[in-house]
């Protein structure tokens, strides 16, 4: 009843078939179809067709069938779907087709026609949404066993399995790649499998009779599935997918699967039954879908619910996300099945990979609380973790023969599980790190026999991951090393190991000894196991020498090595063998082997000598630099450095050569010591300059250049470690080559040999002078281009525009090293001892270098390549720097310069120059040359006009105002990398301005209320710290601080300036120190605006206060904490009363209690005489400040004398 066909018992709703078909024998039918081809009907004959001509190899006749049981197949769906008023339609004819096309498809040839594989998944789509769509309406298709809804014989399964076939073989078909399906089509086809499944367990009413034989289709849709989202998932709609899939299917699945105490219900125990059965296949689909990055977003990032003003997001927790995660962690923790827990700790691994690639993008764009999430009990799943990996033999009722290698992929899940874990939640699994990798006592060795576990009782204390790296197969091996390499980054050895260093090794929590050398107990175990893992020979694998050495590359640098001896030495010996492993694939591998390459690497990322993110140089770790002392390493690295040089240098692997040269480079550049060493490894200073040189000298231009970068890396080296050394080793060795380098016809090679002259030091300089001028003309003439000496003889000119800018570059380092500190003031005569001059350098020779370098730069600086000038801006500042040190010596004469003010022009052009990078070299040349001209008496300040003062001045000033309009958020027309120079340049400004504002310290200085616009805008960046870029208000505090007292004082009581950066600061002390604003400023600005605040409290005048304390900002709140501040810092009696005088005759006197004047002038009182007490302050007191510093100074203990105050 109830049915739209009518009659019929059974399920209620249910449309029941007028006739059935009954097929034949279905092995003997598979038989008669692969003996011969089938003959279509006249109708489907009639109608055949063909897609395209065959391609590749292959019978045309066996194509052309193919295609024309494809038009069948569609020609039968489309009766299907027509059939509305037939109970089932032609299912029986829908499946004889399916059949004939599962036998053409399993043939070899389909395989290689990826347009006809495409062509045919297309087909296989519409039959699955068709018959999914038919059977999910109908509840029923035809079946071999009557009274059963699908059975493993029925159309259902086969059209299921065979779409998953076409899909695995079209990925794994040439061209498969360029196939592409509608999203449409996809996710129609997905939505059809989805509701068909659901009405098959979750939904269906009759489920006592129809779950029992739905395990065949339901296991084949779950195939089908995970096909589509391997091939297809990056197409779908990822929310959609996660709200129509995710959430209504593998949910519930799960849910059921895992719930318990059930009792007497016979439908709830049949689909616990069934999911039970289906967790394996649905945990593979998850993890298929989550493979896909748009996927895994949807389904666990974090949802994003508003967009505050500064641009943060206010996120809250995926629930979806926490759903699958409790889920996951149940089955982890209950099961015990080892199916089950394969498929759960694979799919947990992949969840918690895609969480750590999410949350970590997050941290990199700077979303995000920062904090890390509690999705999981860590602790819990770590004890689970490390109980699997313990009983693990148990896992599935013994350890034989048979099930070693499924016991073994059950380990290799479960290490992955934990690598996944310390990744996913580095913070947390910290904590349970002891589990891992401390060694403990075993009732048990995981990896031997029961019977062995029974009588031998406790095995040897040994580390968990320790044992699985000694004892494992190479796929355990492998995989126990990553998971190790995952706790070792999660585990803050940088700040265990600084907390062991400060508490003097005293006893911690354990009682009995730090933690610091249990780490380092258990790290010195950790080596040794690699060790082993790697000496087996021939027995190590490729994949156990590759995680050895991403081991080493994690670890080399850490803070461990450089508190303990004996585990850097142990990592040296693990680097000793890693370098027997790399001579010997050298000497019997192929030319593709990458073993070598993978170790040099690791002996790289130990070397040190590049720059991190922060700008710090990394240094030698302590491991390599005890690896380098033994004389049988470095035999090895000249054997490589003779590999390099030799005439075989360019045959030999194409990536070892390349890696042994970055190996070799930052060898010199961090342990330049190794050329003096003395012994007989061949570092000898003799041969190493002999092969640089012969590398110099060969016709190869990139031998050429691996010769120059050697030298660089040496200078190097030199100049940062080797301080003391003065020998003339370099200049001797290679000043000759280096100065025919500059002539090179590569422009490359003349670059290179540029950047090295800039390397050079004073002593280097003194020697190439001494010898020849030609190295510094040289250099000059390669500053200028080829325009430029058309018009000026005097140059020949560069054509290189990077020449160019390195050549500038190195003059500029020159200037540096050579215009600055003491000189002899004798004709021709070295400096004598007496003398600050580190080297013999002549002041009448210098004077013409920096002549020549002053006209050259002014040709330089009219550049046409942006590189060219900032260089050459570049190379003005540190000259005027380097001048400015040189107590008079040169100054003097190079301001009467005749090319200076047409230089001077030419720095302030620039300040407006199209160019970004160029602007920022020539607000910073701007302040040094200035200053120079200002110290410089009266030939500078003749050549400083009022006109170029005051435009640098107002110049800078605009600069810093564009980034505070920035902040505001009044310039909104700009590109963010403008927005990006806005702020560089107004930190430049800052900083400049710095420079400048000591220089307005003259009382004949006639524009010093230039700067009273500075400085409001630098004030004006304090108020808005928490808008602006943190190095603009770090370098704004810092001018501020030194902006002259005399100023100071011409400013007050004329001008709001000290009242408005009193309250500005006041108000960022008050939020920083109550925590107000969530975001805090570091702590060098929080001293600074301290200082700033302690400053104008001492300065400000009567008036000033009046100001200062009628502003709106000012709360009853902000002037009690400033009350106790002040105390604490013990200011002065004037302060006091100056604020206790405001606080009664502003305009906001009524808003204030009584009391809070009363308590400043009570406290001014009680200072006051223990000023007139105290001899120290006696001078503070007559008002003899003259100097920011002198009020920094008075630091007393403000703490001995709190109680003396006068009581109200």
């Amino acid at each position: 009843g109830g049915s739209r066909g009518g009659g019929g018992g059974g399920g209620g709703g249910r449309r029941q078939p007028q006739q059935r078909w009954e097929p034949r024998h279905q092995p003997r039918r598979d038989q008669e179809l692969r003996s011969q081809q089938p003959q279509p009907s006249a109708s489907s004959s009639s109608s055949s067709w063909r897609r395209g001509g065959p391609s590749g190899g292959g019978d045309v006749e066996v194509r052309q069938a193919f295609d024309r049981n494809l038009r069948l197949l569609e020609q039968k769906l489309k009766e299907l779907q027509d059939a509305e008023h037939s109970e089932v339609g032609d299912t029986a004819g829908i499946e004889e087709v399916l059949l004939v096309l599962q036998t053409q498809q399993r043939q070899d040839w389909l395989r290689s026609d990826a347009k006809r594989l495409g062509w045919t998944v297309e087909s296989l789509f519409r039959s699955v949404q068709c018959i999914a769509a038919h059977a999910s309406a109908y509840g029923t298709l035809d079946s071999h066993n009557t009274g059963s809804s699908a059975s493993d014989d029925g159309v259902e399964p086969l059209v299921y399995d065979m779409t998953a076939d076409a899909l695995e073989m079209l990925r794994g078909t040439n061209g498969g790649d360029s196939w592409r399906m509608s999203t449409a089509r996809t996710s129609e086809c997905v939505a059809a499998l989805v509701l068909r499944f659901r009405s098959l367990v979750l939904v269906d009413t009759d489920v006592a009779a129809t779950v029992a034989n739905a395990a065949p289709t339901t296991a084949s849709i779950l195939r089908c599935l995970d096909a589509i989202f391997i091939k297809l998932g990056g197409i779908l709609p990822a929310e959609e997918t996660a709200e129509r899939v995710v959430r209504p299917l593998f949910v519930p699945i799960l849910e059921l699967a895992s719930s318990s105490g059930i009792t007497g219900d016979d439908e709830q125990s049949c689909r616990q039954a069934l999911c039970r059965s289906l967790l394996p296949a649905t945990m593979g689909c998850i993890s298929s879908l989550i493979s896909q990055k748009r996927q895994s977003s949807a389904i666990l990032a974090p949802l994003v619910l508003d967009i505050t003003l500064d641009g943060d997001e206010r996120q809250v927790d995926n629930p979806l996300r926490l759903r699958l995660l409790s889920l996951l962690q149940g089955l982890l923790l209950s099961e015990n099945g080892e199916s089950i827990l394969a498929s759960t700790c694979g799919c947990f691994s992949d969840i918690l990979g895609a969480i750590y690639s999410i949350d970590r993008g997050n941290k990199a764009r700077g979303k995000g609380s920062g904090k890390e999430a509690t999705d999981i009990n860590v602790a819990s799943v770590a004890r689970r973790i490390r109980t699997l990996l313990e009983r693990s033999d148990n896992a599935i009722g013994g350890n034989g023969e048979e099930g070693g290698g499924a016991l073994s992929n059950l380990r290799i899940d479960i290490l992955r599980l934990l690598s996944s874990l310390a990744r996913a939640y580095p913070k947390a699994v910290a904590g349970q790190w002891a589990f891992f990798l401390e060694e403990t006592m075993l009732a048990y060795d995981p990896l031997s026999s029961p019977l062995k576990s029974a009588s031998s009782g406790p095995s040897a204390s040994s580390p968990l991951l320790v044992t699985f790296i000694q004892s494992g197969n190479s796929r355990e091996k492998v995989a126990a090393m990553e998971a190790a390499k995952a706790l070792l980054c999660a585990v803050p050895l940088k700040l265990w190991f600084g907390l062991s260093s400060r508490r003097d090794g005293r006893r911690t929590f354990t009682g009995t000894t730090s933690l610091a050398s249990r780490v380092t107990k258990a790290m010195g175990q950790l080596l040794a196991a690699l060790k082993s893992a790697v000496s087996t020979g021939q027995l190590a694998s490729d994949e156990i020498v590759v995680e050895t050495c991403t081991i080493v590359e994690v670890i080399v640098q850490t803070e461990p090595f450089l508190c303990d001896e004996s585990l850097a030495l142990a990592l040296a010996d693990l680097l000793d063998t890693l370098r027997i492993l790399m001579i010997k694939r050298l000497s019997n591998s192929g030319s593709r082997d990458t073993i070598p390459v993978v170790i040099i690497r690791a002996f790289i990322k130990g070397t040190g000598g590049t720059i991190n993110p922060k700008g710090d140089l990394i240094p030698l770790s302590k491991p390599v630099e005890k690896w380098l002392i033994r004389a049988e390493n470095q035999e090895f690295l000249f054997r490589l450095f003779s590999m390099l040089v030799g005439a075989d240098g360019n045959t030999s692997n194409a990536l070892v050569r390349e890696e042994a040269g970055t190996l070799l480079m930052l060898v010199l550049r961090m342990a330049p010591s190794i050329l003096s060493t003395g012994n007989d490894s061949g570092w000898t200073p003799h041969l190493f300059s002999s092969a640089v040189q012969s590398l110099l000298g060969d016709n190869d231009p990139k031998r050429r250049q691996l010769g120059l970068q050697f030298v660089r890396h040496y200078v190097q080296g030199r100049n940062d470690f080797l301080s003391e050394d003065r020998s003339p080793f370099v200049c001797e060795a290679f000043g000759s080559v280096l100065l025919r380098a500059l002539g090179d016809t590569n422009a490359g090679i003349r670059s290179s040999s540029a950047a090295t002259y800039g390397l050079f030091l004073r002593s280097d300089w003194a020697i190439l002078l001494e010898q020849s001028s030609d190295h510094f003309q040289h250099l000059l003439q390669m500053c200028v281009g080829k325009d430029a000496s058309r018009t000026n003889k005097t140059y020949e000119g560069e054509s290189a525009a990077g020449v160019r800018s390195e050549a500038c570059k190195a003059i500029g380092n020159m200037c540096s090293e050579c215009c600055g500190g003491s000189f002899s003031s004798s004709g021709g005569g070295p400096a004598s001892d007496s003398d600050q001059g580190e080297t013999p350098v002549h002041i009448d020779g210098l004077d013409k270098i920096v002549r020549n370098v002053l006209d050259t730069v002014t040709i330089a600086v009219e550049d046409k390549n942006a590189g060219v000038r900032g260089m050459a801006l570049f190379c003005i500042g540190n000259l005027s720097l380097s001048l400015q040190t040189s107590a008079g010596v040169l100054s003097g004469r190079v301001v009467s310069n005749s090319s200076l003010p047409m230089l001077c022009a030419s720095v302030q052009n620039c300040l407006e120059d199209k160019n970004d990078k160029v602007v920022g070299n020539a607000i910073r040349t701007s302040g040094h040359i200035l200053t120079l001209l200002r110290s410089s008496g009266d030939e500078g300040n003749r050549l400083m006009s009022d006109a170029l003062y005051r435009g640098t001045i107002v110049t800078l000033t605009q600069k810093l105002n564009l980034a505070l309009d920035i902040a505001e958020g009044k310039a909104t027309n700009m590109s963010w990398k403008q927005r990006s120079f806005a702020k560089k340049h107004s930190w430049g400004s800052c900083h400049t301005l710095g420079v400048l504002l000591p220089c307005a310290s003259s009382e004949k200085e006639p524009n010093r209320k230039l700067f009273l616009s500075a400085i409001s805008q630098m004030i004006h960046c304090i108020q808005l710290a928490y808008s602006l870029s943190e190095k603009v208000t770090a370098a704004a505090a810092a001018a501020l601080k030194q902006t002259p007292m005399g100023m100071w004082k011409e400013f007050s009581g004329v001008t709001t300036i000290i009242a408005d950066g009193l309250v500005a600061c006041l108000v960022v002390v008050y939020e920083e120190t109550r925590g107000i604003r969530a975001k805090k400023l570091s702590p060098s600005i929080r001293n600074d605006i301290q200082d700033l605040l302690n400053l104008f409290l001492a300065i400000s005048s009567a008036d000033d206060a009046i100001s200062s304390f009628s502003n709106e900002a000012i709360s009853p709140g902000i002037l009690d904490f400033l009350y106790s501040w002040m105390v604490d810092k013990g200011s002065k009696s004037s302060s006091f009363d100056s604020i206790a005088a405001a606080l009664t005759c502003n305009d906001r006197a009524g808003e204030f209690e009584v009391s809070i004047e009363q308590r400043f002038s009570s406290r001014a009182r009680h200072e006051r005489r223990r000023e007139r007490a105290s001899p120290v302050t006696k001078a503070d007191h007559r008002g003899e400040v003259e100097s920011f510093v002198a009020i920094k100074s008075d630091s007393r203990d403000v703490n001995d004398d709190s109680d003396e105050e006068d009581e109200l």
